[in-house]
């Protein structure tokens, strides 16, 4: 590699190695050793072939010595399909997804403590999805909550329990301990009382 032309604070002309195009560069930055190439493309080019001599030929795959034989090859639990990974368990993200919901939802969940205890945290699930989502007493849509018609939390069936809002919700359990009690909308909640069929709770 040569370069003529130097001046004290000025660039020097150099011959790229790999495609023996001229260029400018500082005497600072070849004496360091940078701006051997023209160009990102001619480094890759650099790098990426092999040479002889001190320059040791980059190995990779079978003709490595460390070679070990590549990632082992895997059967995914979720798709049944063939993949190839040291680590993982399925062969996408989305296999991976279904695989984690095993463990964490339901039963595989080690803080699973039974459907009872879900159902009381997810009432709405006893309700059908076709039945609106609207207060059964007002016809509200606005802050809708799930009531047991017999007053019973651990009876979860979908004949005990309907959607109120949360006014006539508070009404409800106000009137179980005070049934004398006269409140806004009083009409609608006896009317709303009286035609609960008690066979159904």
């Amino acid at each position: 590699m040569g370069y003529t032309n130097l001046e004290r604070g000025g660039k020097v002309q150099v011959q790229c190695p790999i495609c023996k195009r001229l260029f400018m560069a500082f005497p600072s930055r070849i004496r360091a050793g940078r701006s051997r190439y023209c160009s990102r493309a001619c480094l890759s080019a650099y790098k990426s072939q092999a040479y002889i001599g001190n320059k040791r030929r980059h190995l990779s795959g079978p003709d490595h010595p460390h070679w070990k034989g590549g990632p082992p090859r895997k059967i995914c639990p979720v798709c049944g399909n063939v993949f190839y990974g040291w680590v993982t368990q399925t062969c996408s993200h989305t296999c991976g997804h279904v695989l984690s919901a095993r463990y964490t939802n339901g039963s595989g969940n080690p803080n699973w403590k039974g459907q009872e205890v879900h159902l009381m945290r997810h009432y709405d699930s006893l309700i059908p999805p076709t039945k609106p989502k609207v207060c059964d007493i007002c016809g509200g849509d606005n802050r809708i909550f799930v009531h047991h018609l017999d007053g019973n939390r651990t009876h979860n069936t979908t004949g005990n329990v309907t959607y109120v809002c949360q006014h006539c919700h508070t009404i409800l359990h106000f009137l179980a301990k005070h049934p004398h009690a006269n409140t806004v909308n009083m009409r609608l909640i006896q009317e709303f009382i009286a035609r609960l069929n008690p066979q159904e709770r």
